[in-house]
């Protein structure tokens, strides 16, 4: 809704305030006009001064027209204006409009509109005008409590929208919490789903009331292990680490899953999906599996399919190469430990980003260090983003706690 110069409140007080000092002077002007003439009679009767009565005779006609005039120009506008009917927001509309009755109906619908304005921006500044709109209206009219009550809701809302903003700095799962228990009780459907999406866009989804645990593959040959921070939510990242020889007993503890807790405590930001089996590139169908499982977490938890990530260590590193060459655009990102392999096509590796590690300490890890080097090189030179460490002094044994760091896993996430 558009508010005209005649629906302005402030506009029409001062209209309102101009008809008060011209039907002001409509009346003191004539009495004015009329003391001054027996003033000037009373003053030439006593003198008995025939020049000032004959004066004073002049001035009778001069002085009653004025006085008629002022008194009736404005009383005739007034006549026309009511008689009339003028275009709307034009000034003899206003004139006609500026009553008490019709300044508190301006007030109260630029209020509504301004209370609206707030709650679709969620704004400060724009509820602050609409408290100063509010405060223009009379504490007599009925509709001020309504509308003080919208404010101080929506003064609330914004309250939310603020704390929000906040986690967008600096994750705070108690107050996301409290942030998530607060938007529930907003009976506004449209408010509600703006705060909830402000708060899924801060970093943090729904909050997920489900557990880790150990969950059997659709093809019974694999079981796979979910790990999740304390408070897991919707729309978190997810990262398939792919386990080495002899690590099939260690998906519900795996190195990976340690080194999240021990840089991010029991709140790590993502989903961990730790399949046991191994031989991921030389068992037939296990690549399938691997994405079944990967999409089945997913869609279970509502996770950021934008921002599927996977890692893997020795064979799980050879398994890691071979998931990205066989879905390439699938992951988002990918961390290769201490294997490399040469039956890749570079072109299927450029809409995933890469950064890859191997040791220096043994014949064996020398060799990966070369062959994953030579994969980097190669999708470098097909556009992607790909990058290779070094890890000097380690062994293919130890480069996995060498290569997982915090700045590891947050190039995977972000």
């Amino acid at each position: 809704m558009i508010l005209g110069i005649c629906d302005n409140s402030n506009f029409l007080k001062i209209i309102r305030f101009a008809k008060i000092v011209i039907d002001f002077i409509k009346v003191i002007v004539p009495i004015i006009l009329i003391l001054s003439l027996s003033i000037e009679y009373t003053n030439a009767i006593r003198k008995d001064d025939q020049d000032l009565i004959a004066k004073a005779n002049k001035n009778v006609i001069r002085k009653s027209l004025a006085a008629v005039l002022v008194f009736m120009i404005p009383t005739a506008i007034g006549i026309i204006l009511r008689l009339s009917n003028p275009a709307p927001n034009t000034p003899f509309a206003c004139l006609r409009d500026a009553t008490m009755s019709n300044i508190t109906t301006a007030a109260v619908n630029e209020s509504k509109e301004l209370l609206k304005q707030a709650k679709d921006n969620l704004d400060a500044s724009d509820l602050q005008a609409a408290k100063i709109s509010i405060d223009n209206i009379p504490d007599g009219s009925p509709e001020k409590t309504s509308l003080e009550n919208q404010a101080s809701q929506i003064n609330d809302y914004i309250k939310i929208k603020d704390a929000i903003s906040s986690l967008s700095v600096q994750t705070n799962d108690n107050l996301y919490k409290q942030i998530d228990e607060s938007i529930k009780k907003i009976k506004d459907p449209e408010v509600k789903e703006k705060l909830t999406k402000l708060l899924q866009e801060a970093g943090k989804g729904t909050p997920l009331s489900v557990t880790p645990g150990t969950h059997q593959a659709s093809s019974s040959t694999m079981t796979y292990y979910v790990n999740l921070p304390d408070n897991p939510t919707t729309n978190m990242p997810l990262i398939l680490y792919l386990h080495g020889d002899g690590g099939q007993g260690s998906a519900a503890n795996s190195p990976f899953y340690q080194a999240a807790k021990k840089y991010f405590g029991n709140n790590f930001p993502f989903i961990i999906v730790s399949p046991a089996g191994g031989m991921w590139a030389e068992t037939s169908g296990r690549k399938a599996e691997l994405k079944n499982i990967v999409d089945t977490v997913c869609d279970k938890y509502k996770c950021d399919k934008s921002k599927i990530s996977i890692s893997g260590a020795s064979r799980g590193s050879i398994g890691t190469w071979h998931m990205i060459n066989d879905y390439p655009g699938f992951f988002y990102a990918a961390v290769p430990i201490s294997c490399g392999s040469y039956s890749i096509n570079p072109q299927n590796f450029v809409q995933t980003k890469i950064w890859a590690f191997a040791g220096t300490v043994g014949s064996n890890e020398q060799r990966y260090n070369s062959e994953m080097q030579a994969n980097v090189k190669r999708i470098q030179q097909a556009g992607g983003n790909a990058k290779f460490t070094t890890l000097n002094g380690a062994s293919h044994g130890t480069s996995v706690g060498a290569a997982l760091t915090q700045e590891t896993f947050l190039f995977l996430i972000q």
